[in-house]
């Protein structure tokens, strides 16, 4: 039986002139029916397609405007931040992995923050996590969209006190966090986002994306598709990321429509400005040139 022919916009190779082409085919087959029915369907489906291309045609004009109009060249990874809920039992947990306890600041009150990591506080080549006391200890850490690290060590899985999974790859230094794991509702969009902060795909796999930049810390930041919207997480906080020029960073990704959770601000002796992603994690970009070592 012979196949039946395919409409012409199946033939063309351009997504905005395919969608052109089905809404005149769609106005062409049903002149005095044009919404009702089958037709109606057809002529809004082609509609719709127009104004999808149009939309991702605007973002990835926007997106080289981005790249021209701030210098993301050299932006590094710094640190990540988890809420913990015993600082002393996580700090012993991360020790025991090979990190070293860079900084603890104790509060009078109970808790505190300290950083962990296997080079020294402030290190541009190397990538830390700042674990910080929950305000409520009793209470399970919601984990939402994050999926726990990767570290250097031997191979295996472990759980650390709070509940974030732990993976190990025997390569890299002994203690260095090697990938940072989030869930994404929208693989693309989050791909996008990352790639306008100056991080390139390092590699993909059916429904994931590891990013990283090219200098500094050698750590990726792996996105995993999921169906449902990310839940909300008490646990992972934020992500920092150095950058050339926290006010040019600023214009260039409110020119996009990025919404800015902080202005820029000076803060610990440092320009920072924040940021949130299409999934709602929280971003702080700091000049990195504020971003000494002690």
């Amino acid at each position: 039986m012979a196949q039946p022919a395919l409409p012409a916009w199946h033939l063309t190779e351009q997504p905005v002139v395919r969608a052109q082409v089905a809404l005149k085919t769609s106005r062409s087959r049903f002149p005095s029916a044009r919404f009702s029915g089958s037709a109606a369907l057809a002529t809004f489906a082609a509609q719709l397609a127009i104004r999808r291309c149009a939309k991702g045609r605007a973002w990835r004009s926007e997106s080289r405007i981005l790249r021209a109009a701030a210098d993301f060249s050299e932006n590094k990874m710094l640190h990540a931040m988890l809420h913990v809920r015993d600082l002393d039992d996580s700090l012993a947990f991360y020790e025991a992995l090979g990190l070293r306890t860079l900084s603890c600041n104790r509060r009078p009150s109970g808790g505190g923050t300290a950083f962990v990591g296997p080079g020294k506080l402030r290190d541009k080549e190397n990538f830390a996590l700042e674990l910080a006391s929950a305000k409520d200890p009793d209470k399970p850490l919601q984990q939402g969209g994050f999926q726990g690290l990767v570290i250097s060590g031997g191979p295996g899985e472990k759980v650390d006190p709070n509940g974030y999974p732990m993976s190990f790859s025997e390569s890299g230094q002994q203690g260095s966090v090697l990938s940072l794991r989030l869930q994404t509702s929208n693989l693309r969009d989050a791909t996008d986002f990352y790639e306008q902060l100056g991080m390139k795909v390092v590699g993909k796999d059916a429904g994931t994306a590891s990013l990283a930049y090219a200098s500094g810390p050698q750590t990726m930041l792996t996105l995993k598709q999921i169906a449902s919207e990310v839940g909300p997480s008490t646990g992972f906080d934020h992500l920092v990321v150095s950058t050339a020029d926290v006010e040019d960073a600023t214009s260039a990704l409110e020119t996009v429509g990025v919404k800015v959770l902080m202005p820029p601000t000076n803060m610990f002796g440092m320009n920072i400005a924040g940021f949130v992603d299409c999934d709602g994690y929280k971003i702080y970009l700091v000049k990195e040139s504020d971003f000494q070592q002690d």
